[in-house]
């Protein structure tokens, strides 16, 4: 039996964002053989939601012995992200952040997209400062880290970060 969906509730195909990390036309994207993509409402509990996946994730990728660099990257960059977008305004309510955990060789990529157009920056932050210091983690448990702004006809940003075993071993 054939089953027709009529077009006007056929699913739309989702265009896959990533690439940049120096773009080389996506092969960068071929070391990363486990790929997952996660779509969160920018609510508080985002962060908790990207961790739990990654948590069930990695594990099972064999790569679980970067899980406390990567939990701690995807949150930051997902906290932000909600940050970012919950202090913009917008026409039609408030739009996803959207999250690629990638898996490869001995690299978790962490890959967050949020409809901010404003650059992440890192800033010192003040012992006594409750935030400030996200990138800062960031920057020191990745192996490189950044942002970039999507092709037309995206918007907003993608802020990214590769954590990679040798970072993490004794040599």
């Amino acid at each position: 039996m054939n089953v027709v969906i009529p077009s006007a509730l056929a699913p739309v195909p989702v265009p896959v964002i990533p690439p940049h990390p120096a773009d080389q036309g996506s092969r960068w994207l071929a070391r990363f053989d486990r790929r997952d993509f996660l779509e969160v409402g920018a609510y508080d509990f985002a962060p908790a939601t990207v961790r739990a996946v990654l948590r069930e994730r990695l594990p099972r990728w064999g790569l679980g012995h970067l899980l406390e660099a990567a939990d701690l990257i995807a949150s930051e960059l997902t906290a932000n992200a909600v940050a970012a977008t919950r202090e913009s305004t917008w026409d039609g309510g408030i739009p996803p952040v959207q999250v690629w955990l990638l898996g490869g060789d001995a690299t978790v990529g962490v890959l967050v997209r949020d409809a901010v157009l404003r650059v992440p920056v890192r800033r010192s932050a003040d012992h006594d400062d409750e935030s400030g210091r996200g990138l800062q983690i960031v920057a020191a448990l990745s192996s490189e880290w950044g942002s970039y702004f999507p092709p037309h006809p995206f918007s907003g940003k993608v802020t990214w970060a590769f954590i990679r075993q040798s970072e993490f071993t004794e040599g």
